[in-house]
């Protein structure tokens, strides 16, 4: 898999993820969404020794071999605050994307249709 989503990917995905939110998750139990959020353990990385990284690789895994299962494609949109948002100092360019990520926050981890 690829570490970043192309754009047909992620239409791909928030259209499971709208389809799931209408559909009150009855025909779909493998989302295409997945935020993920934990606490860091140290101030300066949230997962030094990739002890988190660990613990979700199989769950990652395990989710793209059941969409498979139920007729979706394997590969899914999988949200990490850290990686996925810049961290530290930033460039002006960097923090207005932060400051647009942040926005959105409530989406990731608040929808219906997407698995926290």
């Amino acid at each position: 898999p690829e570490a970043f989503a192309d754009d047909t990917t992620i239409e791909r995905c928030i259209g499971e993820v709208m389809k799931a939110a209408k559909e009150r998750w009855s025909h779909c139990c493998w989302p295409g969404i997945v935020s993920l959020s934990y606490c860091w353990q140290s101030k300066e990385h949230p997962d030094p020794r990739c002890e988190q990284l660990s613990l979700i690789q199989g769950y990652i895994r395990w989710i793209m071999a059941n969409r498979g299962k139920y007729g979706k494609e394997p590969d899914f949109v999988l949200f990490i605050d850290f990686f996925s948002l810049y961290q530290g100092a930033r460039t002006p360019q960097e923090e207005q994307l932060f400051k647009e990520g942040l926005y959105g926050m409530d989406v990731l981890y608040g929808h219906r249709g997407i698995l926290t």
